[in-house]
């Protein structure tokens, strides 16, 4: 409302280490960028395709470089700004005189690197006066003068800074990933390829040119298939089998509609081909549970059969309430899921089977879905 951004339908997740002086710490910045790390590697994973830094000081930390390594092995690219020279107004060379985090290389440790460090430039074109620049260390420029943009209680203002221009590349990124689905080593030489090649630029930066975002965009190509339909295909309060069809199905052994929660049954849910995701928990609680908390209630389960790489689990979260555990029930040999019914973080006479999964040796993280 009031601005208009790169990508305009992207969620942000805010992670603030900075005071409101702006004043921080490296390891307020680490646990920033482990935050993002973190979230995209768990059992829930959220799709970071970059983090913004419009931060800048402080010398090299190793500490801080492994942490940006971290997010690059999960496909994160870590962009930032340049900086804005010295009170001179003149901007500074980074490659003679490194300017952190901007200046962090990944190569060595994630086999890319994932920095991207962004100059500023004016509406015109030219180099803004107080970016850094740096023919080997500072990549490409984007609009950071006199930019536009909100202020606290809802008031608008302009502002100048690298920090200004950093954004604008993150958020193309963002866009960027939306359509593609690209990996980040993909993404950032696709970036690199699109830029456009301005004068004020060349010899100053990697790229010698600046974001477009139309021709980084145009390097995707055709757009991807439109997803498949997703069929749902529900069981009844009985003990029955429920079996998918060729595509890919949601398969639940539960009604619709109702608070069920198959209690006291057996059901059979069995995959067809496709892409499947089983059910067996959702908004309504957990499933197959037969209330008895002294006991592992085996007695009601989800026996799940063609359970395959690209199927999926849908319980009721967090995935760490639930334990994996070899089982064999009824002459049926898997894995089984249990919720950790005293949250003790093992399998024992207190934990609950939701599901056996026939002839299954594990279920990966990714393949599970939090309801």
């Amino acid at each position: 409302m009031g601005v208009a951004g790169v990508t305009w339908s992207t969620q942000l997740v805010g992670l603030k280490f900075l005071s409101g002086t702006g004043s921080g710490s490296s390891a307020g910045a680490i646990k920033a960028v482990d935050y993002f790390t973190a979230a995209a590697g768990a059992a829930t994973a959220q799709d970071f395709a970059a983090t913004n830094n419009s931060w800048g000081g402080g010398g090299f930390s190793q500490a801080l470089l492994d942490s940006i390594v971290r997010g690059a092995k999960r496909d994160i690219l870590f962009v930032a700004a340049a900086g804005n020279g010295g009170s001179d107004g003149v901007g500074d060379n980074n490659d003679g005189a490194p300017h952190y985090p901007s200046n962090y290389d990944t190569r060595a440790l994630a086999g890319y690197d994932a920095v991207i460090s962004v100059a500023s430039i004016t509406s015109a074109g030219a180099l803004s006066s107080f970016s850094n620049f740096g023919p080997a260390s500072v990549d490409l420029g984007a609009p950071g003068s006199s930019i536009y943009s909100t202020l606290p209680g809802g008031g608008y203002g302009a502002f100048s800074g690298t920090s200004m221009a950093t954004p604008h590349v993150a958020g193309a990124i963002a866009l960027y990933s939306s359509l593609s689905g690209q990996a980040a080593a993909d993404i950032k030489a696709n970036l690199f390829g699109s830029t456009i090649a301005t004068a004020s630029l060349g010899g100053k930066t990697v790229t010698g040119g600046r974001l477009d975002v139309e021709s980084f965009i145009g390097k995707i190509g055709a757009p991807p298939p439109p997803s498949p339909t997703i069929n749902d295909i529900y069981g009844t309060t009985a003990s029955d089998t429920v079996t998918g069809t060729t595509g890919g199905d949601r398969i639940w052994g539960v009604p619709a509609t109702g608070t069920h929660t198959g209690r006291g049954t057996l059901d059979t849910l069995v995959g067809n081909g496709g892409a499947d995701t089983f059910v067996l928990g959702d908004a309504r609680g957990r499933f197959y549970d037969d209330g008895v908390s002294r006991t592992a209630g085996t007695g009601d389960y989800a026996l799940v059969r063609g359970f395959g790489a690209d199927d999926k689990v849908q319980v009721a979260g967090p995935v760490s309430q639930y334990i994996q555990a070899q089982t064999t029930l009824n002459g049926v040999s898997g894995v089984g899921l249990y919720f950790d019914g005293n949250a003790n973080g093992r399998l024992d006479s207190r934990d609950e089977l939701i599901g056996l999964f026939a002839d299954v040796a594990s279920i990966a993280p990714t393949q599970f879905v939090v309801a």
